[in-house]
């Protein structure tokens, strides 16, 4: 499509009919939008101006310019180990932006570890408050409840 207008561009009359078929198709006939709406504009880029739509679509365009750097090789397969994270995005060793440990994913598993499992004197202080509670309460298996000094068990008893 573009080659036909640039053809009509540079000719004048002598192709003015293929164009004039080839938008009339392009916008009543074709199913694709990004060629409908492309013809679109070349239709209403003609019938405004012969010179603005020279100076557009004849313009001369920028030659495309890649601005590569250039890295060093072990640079490169560290970023190509890691070419599914940010690493590869920052051009940059993951280890010079992730957190070293403070943040990452490993330390926050390890710390939702910690927080799930109470530690053993947490579970021992609150067994002894059960069990006194049911002691003092008098729900528990005998009415009066002694502890034993030579050892850390808590025994209920009879009282003599």
């Amino acid at each position: 499509m573009t080659a036909t207008v640039k053809l009509f561009l540079k000719k004048g009359s002598g192709a003015q009919e293929l164009v004039q078929r080839l938008l009339k198709t392009a916008t009543s006939e074709c199913d694709n939008p990004d060629i409908r709406d492309r013809a679109y504009v070349y239709w209403r880029l003609l019938s405004a101006s012969g010179q603005v739509a020279k100076s557009v679509v004849l313009s001369e365009k920028p030659p495309i310019n890649a601005n590569q750097q250039i890295l060093s090789p072990r640079l490169l397969d560290e970023l190509v180990a890691e070419l599914g994270s940010l690493a590869s995005v920052y051009h940059k060793p993951a280890d010079s932006f992730v957190g070293k440990g403070k943040f990452g994913a490993d330390a926050v598993q390890r710390r939702a570890i910690e927080y799930q499992t109470p530690p053993r004197t947490f579970i021992l202080l609150c067994l002894i408050v059960v069990v006194g509670l049911l002691c003092l309460t008098g729900q528990g298996a005998n009415s009066e409840c002694e502890g034993e000094s030579d050892s850390d068990e808590i025994e209920c008893g009879e009282s003599s």
